[in-house]
């Protein structure tokens, strides 16, 4: 399974958790064989997850991956472009 396929598996069986605004950042934990926090910066649009791939490659994880794809899937339909 690619890191695309397993985002897509972590955010429809419910195991990303939208925490909620904090500061400026979206904040989400995201249920794979461990927790992991994710953050969105709002200002200037970069997402930060504290999982070793994300910090050994610094490119999006499958975790950053499955809060993209859960944004985009619980879009309100007056957000969308």
């Amino acid at each position: 399974m690619n890191k695309f396929q397993k985002a897509k598996a972590l955010a429809d069986s419910g195991k990303v958790g939208f925490k909620g605004l904090i500061g400026s950042s979206l904040y989400f934990t995201v249920h794979s064989n461990e927790d992991h926090q994710v953050l969105f910066r709002i200002m200037g649009g970069k997402w930060l997850c504290d999982c070793r791939y994300s910090a050994l490659h610094e490119r999006d994880c499958s975790h950053i991956l499955a809060c993209k794809y859960w944004l985009k899937k619980n879009e309100k339909p007056s957000q969308k472009k």
